[in-house]
């Protein structure tokens, strides 16, 4: 799994790319996002087009992201989560607890409604 950003005004976009099953290259990851807290950036996009699937360690990790830029003031909202993922997000019912858009680009608008 690898990962690469952008940012779109205030709003970080990860683009994740491969299969996100734990181990080092999740946790690296999970650095990343702890890192962008510290610098207080508070709004995430996690953008999944490109990941080809994900497991429980991999949402754990995630989950726990979530919950960490939550207890800042924060928050994550997912984009182009294909279907076998999203399959795996309604099973665990993440889909009811995190934002999910159809592009990166009604993810970072829709933080920009919530400060409205």
């Amino acid at each position: 799994m690898r990962f690469s950003e952008e940012q779109k005004g205030h709003v970080m976009v990860l683009q994740l790319d491969g299969k996100i099953m734990g181990g080092p290259p999740t946790k690296s990851l999970c650095n990343r996002m702890g890192e962008l807290l510290k610098n207080d950036h508070l709004q995430l996009v996690l953008d999944f087009s490109k990941v080809q699937w994900i497991n429980s360690a991999g949402i754990g990790t995630i989950i726990g992201c979530l919950n960490a830029m939550r207890q800042k003031g924060g928050d994550i909202r997912f984009a182009n989560v294909h279907d076998t993922t999203e399959h795996c997000f309604h099973i665990t019912k993440i889909d009811t607890i995190v934002e999910m858009f159809e592009s990166v680009d009604d993810a970072v608008a829709s933080f920009m409604v919530a400060m409205k």
